[in-house]
């Protein structure tokens, strides 16, 4: 079987029986190393992500293999296995599909790299409508230009000048109370812009129907007479171009929001009660299945016996970064609170990758909208989130790794998950990825390039 860019995969004939493969250690590599990446917005294809993750491993080994050609044993590349399994340890596992990869080591040991995915796009088909997303935008930006003012409120009347360093900050509850943070340079103007262009969409859509209307109704009613054509043919066509050029128009405003805004929108307003609660419950159900059984994963079927995967590692793109984010903290708890700490998820998660991630704009627009009657909610809101309630599930081993680009509107640099109190050494590394430096395809570039490869490499 082949797939995209040389993407070779042994597996068994179309004719041989399909059957499970339980997996467990035949020989003990050096290391074994699991990998769960969740995708972003939009249609989504079965196994493409993790497709691409594995290929971007591969590209990165050749990479490096060629630089030191002269060191390197004379071994072709890694040969990628595809395998439908049931992991040892977790007895409500499902089967998982997944890529498996062998990296040999310069010391003449060898590191294998699992692939898993989370795959969630069919869950949020069908379940929002163009005029709730388009909402959605819409108080999106006025709830963030809301805090923003009264930022510069609080700002003019004096409060808190000594903390606040004559900047505009709105109050986030992170490790234990709250903290003044900084907004972005731009965010007012941004959120401005964004409310201004959702008034004329609005208001393009609204014309554009009526138009489509009146054309469609002149066309019935006047256009054709197939007997006697009342006006130039040409003045008919004119209208049917019109019509189609329209209708593209409004199919592809409609497409785009539903398609992509609309995955996230299902996902981060169910902050609030909503319709949409239930979907971003089955969502994170559907990830977090896949992660207990990456991490009850045992080498044998005794339940004392060593963990499958030495360390872990979480990768989320765009809309799968804030999954990614959410199902990490949602493994601390379960491990702490039903499992006792026996999964060891704090210590043998050695890498939170997110690229493209509108994090902080979600912690900014929809998870720290607060005002005095509402500090405990936010308190409550943050113990379901161990990475921002104690420093000590920032402490290394664990990296959490942002990707960005100043061409992707979606993403940015992720500054309100730090304690400010802390050493650098726990907060976010950020990384500017050069290469996204499309307008808009930004946001999909980082697949392609370097940066990436090189980190999710790094991280086995």
């Amino acid at each position: 079987m082949t797939l995209e860019r040389g993407f070779r995969i042994n597996a068994e004939p179309p004719d041989a029986p399909r059957t499970l493969q339980i997996a467990a250690r035949a020989e003990k590599p050096s290391k074994r190393v699991a990998f769960l990446v969740s995708h972003g917005m939009g249609q989504q294809v079965p196994f493409e992500t993790l497709s691409v993750l594995g290929q971007s491993l591969l590209t990165e080994h050749a990479r490096r293999r060629k630089k030191t050609a002269a060191q390197a044993p004379a071994s072709g590349p890694p040969v990628p296995t595809v395998k439908r399994v049931v992991l040892i340890g977790d007895p409500a596992a499902s089967p998982l599909s997944r890529v498996e990869l062998d990296f040999p080591q310069h010391d003449g040991g060898h590191t294998e790299a699992h692939l898993y995915e989370s795959y969630w796009a069919p869950l949020t088909e069908g379940q929002i409508t163009f005029r709730e997303t388009f909402a959605f935008l819409y108080q999106a930006g006025w709830n963030g230009i809301k805090t923003g003012v009264m930022g510069y409120w609080r700002l003019l009347l004096g409060e808190g000048a000594s903390d606040f360093k004559g900047h505009n900050t709105f109050d986030r509850w992170m490790f234990g109370k709250f903290h003044p943070m900084r907004i972005k340079p731009g965010t007012l103007f941004f959120l401005l812009v964004l409310v201004l262009l959702a008034a004329v969409v609005a208001v393009g859509v609204a014309i554009a129907g009526v138009k489509m209307r009146d054309i469609v109704n002149t066309l019935r009613t006047t256009a054709f007479d197939w007997n006697h054509i009342h006006w130039p043919a040409s003045a008919t066509l004119e209208l049917i171009g019109e019509l189609v050029v329209l209708w593209m128009i409004a199919w592809f405003v409609r497409y785009f929001l539903v398609e992509f805004v609309g995955d996230v929108a299902i996902y981060v307003s169910s902050y609030k009660v909503s319709k949409f609660h239930d979907v971003r419950d089955r969502i994170q159900a559907t990830t977090l299945a896949v992660a207990k059984a990456i991490y009850c994963a045992r080498q044998t079927s005794d339940a004392n016996s060593m963990p499958e995967y030495d360390q872990v590692v979480m990768v989320g793109h765009s809309l799968g970064s804030v999954i990614a984010y959410d199902t990490l903290n949602a493994m601390i708890n379960y491990d702490e609170i039903e499992r006792n700490g026996a999964l060891d998820v704090s210590h043998r998660t050695t890498r939170l990758i997110t690229f493209g991630s509108p994090l902080d704009k979600t912690a900014y627009l929809f998870r720290t909208q607060v005002n005095s009657g509402r500090d405990l909610r936010e308190a409550l809101a943050a113990i379901q989130q161990p990475l921002i309630l104690s420093d000590r599930y920032r402490t290394p081993p664990f990296q959490w790794i942002n990707i960005y680009s100043h061409m992707d509107i979606v993403s940015g640099r992720l500054k309100y998950y730090d304690n400010p109190e802390r050493p650098k050494d726990e907060h976010v590394d950020n990384m500017i990825d050069p290469k996204a430096w499309v307008p808009i395809f930004a946001h999909t570039q980082y697949w392609e390039n370097p940066l990436l490869h090189e980190v999710l490499y790094n991280s086995i």
